[in-house]
This record gives structure tokens, C-alpha cells and sequence, in this order.
């Protein structure tokens, strides 16, 4: 397979399957990757849904940072492909390991239970303060009043989103709250 014509990455960068290790960055295994997260602790919704543009999505209750969507065109012109684990997460230099979509159905990535109602169970707060729940709940049946950015509320638990698939490449589609300056 050929690089797409025109793409200037340097040929040792096409045709690979990129695998990083946090071993591979000497400096970061031993010190570690610090994370500092500022998310209203009472949500307040907003007028209109605000697009996701920051770096974070939020963050797993693991404390694993849930990030935005993974640039899949510039991986994809470049014939690479960064692999993900079980997790949908992966590692990098900057980020440390981080979680691009939600794989939680075996209850290991990151572990959750159902809601004693069979309602899914939550394992995150998005960056606007609302909490993210597992996108199936107890019967495997995903909720069909899902707003655009895959939300809704109920009696029990206000307003909350629920993650997308662990194929789509993103949690939530927007931020139906404000988001902390």
C-alpha cells in the first residue's frame, strides 16, 4: 500500500501499525502524567447544546481521561493506525493512557454495575459536570429518547448522557451543560 499522493510524512511513518508503550518514555513511566480536571460539581444545563472542542471529554471515575475523538483522517492518509486495547484506550507521550470510546460490557473498562433500577451504570462526569452512564442498560437495550448530545433525564437521576458504541470514536455528541472556565 502507497501513501496517498501529495501526504508528507516521512516515509518511515507510513504503513504502520503504531503501538506505544508507557515504557517507552522513560521520563513519563517513572514520573507519570498529571491531570488536572475542573468540572462544576452542581451542572447547569445551557440554552443550546455547545459543540466539543476542548481535549477532554471528561474523565472515568478511574480517573482515566476520556478523549475527544481520534483525528481518523490524518491517521488513516497516513496509512497508520494507532491500536487500541479492550479499553478503546491507548497510550501516548503527552496524554498518557486514555480512552477514545466506551467498551464497558464485561465491566473491566472501566468497571461499572447496573443501577438497581437496570437503568446503566455510570463511570464518568463529562467535562459540563453530568455524569455518563454505560450506553445499554441491564436487558442490553439502549434508551431511544437520547438528545444529540446523548442525553435525556429521568425521576432518578436528572439529567445524565449516556457513552456512544465502542466503534463510534466519541462518548457524548455535545455538552448539554456549561462547561467550567
Amino acid at each position: 500500500m502507497k501513501p496517498q499522493q501529495g501526504y508528507n510524512a516521512a516515509a518511515e511513518y507510513n504503513n504502520f501499525c503504531v503501538q506505544c508503550e508507557i515504557s517507552y518514555y522513560s521520563d513519563v513511566a517513572s514520573e507519570g502524567v498529571s491531570s488536572t480536571y475542573l468540572i462544576p460539581v452542581t451542572p447547569v444545563l445551557r440554552d443550546n447544546p455547545a459543540d466539543i472542542s476542548s481535549d477532554n471529554v471528561g474523565v472515568a471515575f478511574n480517573g482515566v481521561n476520556l478523549a475527544v475523538a481520534a483525528p481518523t483522517q490524518a491517521i488513516l492518509s497516513a496509512y497508520t493506525i494507532a491500536a487500541f486495547d479492550d479499553c478503546v484506550g491507548h497510550v501516548n507521550p503527552v496524554a498518557g493512557y486514555h480512552y477514545h470510546g466506551a467498551n464497558h460490557g464485561d465491566g473491566t473498562c472501566p468497571a461499572i454495575d447496573y443501577e438497581s433500577d437496570g437503568h446503566g451504570g455510570a463511570f464518568a462526569y463529562a467535562m459540563d459536570g453530568f455524569a455518563i452512564y454505560s450506553m445499554l442498560n441491564q436487558s442490553g437495550e439502549e434508551d431511544t429518547d437520547l438528545d444529540e448530545c446523548r442525553g435525556h433525564s429521568d425521576d432518578t437521576r436528572g439529567y445524565h448522557y449516556h457513552a456512544a458504541g465502542a466503534g463510534e470514536n466519541t462518548f457524548i455528541g455535545c455538552f448539554a451543560g456549561e462547561i467550567a472556565q
